[in-house]
């Protein structure tokens, strides 16, 4: 009889954990994803947006985006971060990235890739490991690139390394 329980117990537990994870990915609150489907909020950063009702307006979709056009009609030098919302060394990164954002604007473009919905640029930037930020000069031309999480000084050392001052 005990064996049974343990063994009841036990599926119980599994379908209850199955059942969260399914609801967490299905949720429809912006949480730290802020997509649905195939798109993506653009007015969202990292849902400060969301946290200030501007989330939503506006969607673009990935199956559109293309990274390598939209480089050259900025002419400005671009970082890219790839990586997604579970990964630990990415969530480290989001605070690096929005600092950037805010003190380089005009000067430095700073994006997030998630890497689970946008496989196609994962695969046109040929990303093998996340979090991986690609740096691109003002022709989109890739002039470096880094796996793992890298502070914001660093990335500023590598840009001055390369000849780019902001």
């Amino acid at each position: 009889m005990n064996n049974v329980f343990l063994k009841l117990s036990i599926i119980v537990c599994l379908l209850f954990a199955i059942g969260f994870v399914v609801a967490k990915k299905n949720s429809s609150s912006c949480g730290d994803e802020c997509v649905t489907d195939s798109t993506v909020k653009e007015s969202c950063s990292s849902c400060a947006g969301c946290a200030a009702g501007g989330c939503g307006d506006k969607k673009v979709n990935l199956d559109d985006i293309d990274l390598l056009s939209d480089l050259a009609e900025e002419g400005l030098p671009k970082m890219i971060d790839f990586g997604k919302n579970e990964c630990i060394p990415c969530k480290m990164m989001e605070p690096v990235l929005e600092s950037m954002r805010k003190n380089y604007a005009g000067k430095l473009e700073v994006e997030f890739i998630n890497t689970e919905l946008d496989p196609a640029s994962v695969e046109k930037f040929n990303i093998r490991g996340i979090p991986c930020q690609v740096f691109l000069d003002e022709a989109g031309n890739e002039i470096f690139r880094n796996v793992g999480f890298l502070p914001e000084e660093d990335i500023m050392a590598k840009w001055k390394e390369f000849g780019f001052e902001f």
